[in-house]
């Protein structure tokens, strides 16, 4: 025991003392979920969700609440839980629902400044890029491989076929 009260835990060659690793195990634990209060596609309809109405949310209400709540929604559609938990319009579930932490397929990190749509068509070209890069890739693999094959290749065919070399504008200008 240190003289704060915790205990000092050796991890990783490093000591750490009891409270340190217990904010390092709760970042870990939460790493890969995130919030709605986070993402782009938080909406108000078709309008973006300003900063300040997003803090009062995660505040869940207790500093007040924006107005429109009627309209908050993700502009994605993935809100299953609230779907199916509440019928009709309940601040509560939209409050847990935007502070619940989770892994979301949908999410997309806000940016202040740009409507759901907007982020919509950050994230398709984002994804856009993201294939042309895996195809590109694939096309260099296959070209490397294609080249390796090819040389060996002509190399195996003229030991195979008992020929010198398998160029055949070398003996044509000797001719």
């Amino acid at each position: 025991m240190g003289t704060s009260g915790f205990e000092y835990v050796r991890w990783k060659g490093k000591w750490w003392q009891g409270k340190r690793l217990k904010k390092l195990v709760l970042f870990i634990r939460r790493s890969g979920r995130v919030t709605c209060a986070d993402c782009g596609f938080l909406a108000y309809g078709n309008d973006e969700a300003h900063k300040v109405s997003r803090v009062l949310l995660a505040a869940e209400g207790r500093h007040g609440l924006p107005g429109g709540m009627e309209t908050l929604q993700c502009y994605r559609s993935l809100w299953v839980n609230y779907d199916l938990t509440y019928s009709g319009h309940s601040i509560e579930g939209q409050l847990e629902e935007v502070n619940n932490r989770r892994h979301c397929e949908g999410f997309l990190r806000y940016k202040p400044g740009l409507s759901p749509g907007e982020h919509k068509q950050r994230l398709a070209k984002s994804e856009e890029r993201k294939s042309q890069f895996k195809y590109t890739l694939l096309a260099a693999v296959l070209a490397a491989i294609l080249a390796l094959v090819g040389q060996t290749g002509q190399q195996w065919l003229a030991k195979v076929l008992g020929l010198s070399t398998l160029n055949t504008t070398s003996t044509r200008s000797k001719k």
